[in-house]
């Protein structure tokens, strides 16, 4: 899914074995990674270049506990 325009993952549908995304070159501002935790729970790796994060705080949700 890189470089489509994403701005958002609010309806990123849920994938349950989803390992690895691809979400470079879009707009992504981060605010809503957390929908990746919920909706991509085999989810270990994210490639995630050239958006609009600018903090790497918005990445703390994807944190395991």
């Amino acid at each position: 899914m890189n470089g489509i325009g994403l701005t958002s993952l609010e309806n990123f549908p849920e994938l349950k074995d989803l390992q690895i995304l691809e979400l470079n070159k879009n707009k992504i501002k981060g605010d809503d990674l957390k929908v990746l935790s919920n909706q991509c729970p085999s989810l270990y790796k994210l490639k995630i270049e050239e958006n609009e994060i600018d903090s790497v705080d918005k990445f703390q949700c994807l944190t395991k506990l």
